[in-house]
């Protein structure tokens, strides 16, 4: 039963928290995306995993192994400059969550960057590699 219920609110989470960030006008969001919500299982604590379009290029791909492309990735100045935007409107979106979603707890929100859209472009990359030989 309790599995369900952190499913669910993960699942609202992500869904409002989408809808919440594109009305947000912080030009350093630019288009972040929330790809998923984890919670815990006491509903207290929420990891908001997001990406954001505009991210890493096909030619960077090409040419990067995959730590060096998550590490770029990572101190990239428009991730640094999103992550610092989303980390600012915590309080405000804490606020909207208790308002509008009826929780009994409102979560912490933990923001944390999503490495998987650079990793999976990697591997596409490979698996072009081993298809044209």
């Amino acid at each position: 039963m309790a599995g369900i219920r952190k499913e669910r609110v993960s699942e609202m989470l992500r869904e409002f928290l989408g809808r919440e960030l594109v009305q947000l006008l912080d030009p350093r969001l630019g288009f972040v995306t929330v790809t998923e919500v984890d919670v815990s299982p006491d509903l207290k604590f929420a990891k908001i995993f997001w990406t954001r379009f505009g991210g890493t290029t096909a030619e960077q791909t090409r040419e990067l192994s995959e730590n060096k492309l998550i590490d770029e990735e990572l101190n990239s100045k428009a991730v640094t400059e999103a992550q610092e935007a989303l980390d600012g409107v915590k309080p405000l979106l804490k606020r909207r969550i208790g308002a509008e979603l009826g929780l009994r707890f409102v979560p912490n929100l933990q923001f944390r960057y999503d490495v998987s859209a650079a990793r999976g472009s990697r591997i596409d990359h490979l698996l072009d590699q081993v298809r044209s030989r």
